[in-house]
Order: C-alpha cells, then sequence, then structure tokens
C-alpha cells in the first residue's frame, strides 16, 4: 500500500503552454518535395516528475496470515 504525503512529489503543469503541435503542409519542402506529395503532423511537449522529499513517501507491506 502505498502512502504518499502532501508535497512529496512535484509535477510541471501544462498550463504553461508547453505542449505544441507542428503542422507542415504539403510542398513545404520546397525543391525537396517538386510534387507536394508529403505533409507532416507531430507534437512534443516537456513534462517533469520529481520527488521532493523521500521521507514522505511510504510503502505498507500488508500480508494476510
Amino acid at each position: 500500500c502505498p502512502v504518499i504525503a502532501k508535497n512529496a512529489y512535484g509535477v510541471v503543469s501544462l498550463d504553461g503552454g508547453n505542449a505544441s503541435s507542428i503542422v507542415k503542409a504539403f510542398g513545404s519542402a520546397g525543391t525537396a518535395d517538386p510534387l507536394n506529395q508529403r505533409a507532416t503532423v507531430g507534437w512534443k511537449m516537456w513534462q517533469v516528475a520529481r520527488i521532493l522529499n523521500d521521507l514522505f513517501i511510504h510503502v505498507i507491506v500488508c500480508t494476510n496470515g
């Protein structure tokens, strides 16, 4: 049974606008795509989770005996 207290870990929020979508339309490669055959769509974001205090995290081992 994991027991995690308040402020034991921290996570970067996505509210800061760190996620972004990248869209490249057909023909955006110029002379590398003369027939306008290639388009790409992708996304990138960052996220960080970190343990702030090890003493605030415990695992209780329960047995049935």
